[in-house]
């Protein structure tokens, strides 16, 4: 009987002592603008904007956000650049699979479309 480590490396035709590739923060610059959204039945929306970086994180600072269809409890916003919510500074650990997280939450880089928000519980 093949061994399941076997068995998944042969599939994959990766090697047995091979580790994951290193991810780093070299992959978005200073300024670029990073989206995630929360909520367990709403959806809220944030955005942040890369201020600094290291080869293992980024320094971002959360945005405001200007509505641009809807209104109310539900509709579309955006982010205005360069106009922070506050001064905190979060810190985006890039993860050794290179996905972004800022206290827990993955990011990914926003791609310049409004994103829909919903207050309604």
């Amino acid at each position: 009987m093949i061994d399941l480590t076997e068995f998944i490396s042969e599939k994959l035709h990766i090697n047995a002592d091979s580790k994951p590739k290193e991810a780093d923060a070299t992959t978005h610059k200073i300024g670029d603008i990073l989206f995630g959204s929360g909520g367990y039945t709403m959806i809220l929306p944030h955005f942040y904007q890369v201020i600094s970086r290291t080869a293992k994180s980024y320094k971002v600072k959360e945005l405001k956000q200007k509505i641009v269809s809807g209104g109310g409890f539900q509709g579309e916003v955006e982010p205005i650049r360069n106009e922070f919510k506050d001064d905190t500074i979060y810190k985006c650990v890039v993860s050794k699979y290179g996905n972004l997280k800022i206290d827990g939450h993955q990011v990914n880089l926003w791609d310049g479309k409004p994103k829909q928000y919903d207050h309604l519980d």
